[in-house]
């Protein structure tokens, strides 16, 4: 999941103004369970997440990076072509400022999320490459 932060922050207070935003995922499907990230966007009850992670979801919880789990209500709306899910919070969080444009390639970036357990980690890399797919520019 990646989002552009369009303000001039150093990677400590970049970290400490996101991590609120951010919401570890827990997917029950019928076939057990996974996990992912999803982060407050567009109104405080909605997260933003991808497709691939609540695809036949039964339920969804979602942990705020202090430790408060709560039940997420519904889908809103997904598109499984472009990977992304739009969901109903029955908490409200504080909303991550997104950035419209689209990075240059060479740009900085920065990812908070949940890999593989490791809840709320924040690494740096590098746009590498500007892709079309079927008319929708992704990086």
């Amino acid at each position: 999941m990646g989002c552009f932060y369009n303000k001039k922050l150093d990677t400590k207070e970049l970290y400490k103004e996101s991590v609120s935003s951010v919401v570890a995922l827990t997917v029950m499907n019928s076939k057990g369970g996974m996990t992912g990230t999803g982060f407050f966007a567009l109104e405080p009850d909605i997260i933003a997440t991808c497709y691939h992670v609540v695809a036949g979801a039964t339920s969804i919880t979602a942990k705020d990076s202090n430790g408060n789990e709560y039940k997420i209500e519904d889908i809103i709306d997904y598109s499984e072509k472009l990977d992304i899910a739009i969901l109903k919070s029955s908490k409200q969080g504080k909303t991550l400022t997104l950035d419209a444009n689209m990075p240059n390639p060479g740009t900085n970036v920065y990812a908070l999320g949940n890999p593989m357990g490791l809840n709320f980690s924040f690494t740096n890399g590098m746009v590498s490459q500007i892709q079309n797919l079927d008319g929708t520019n992704v990086i």
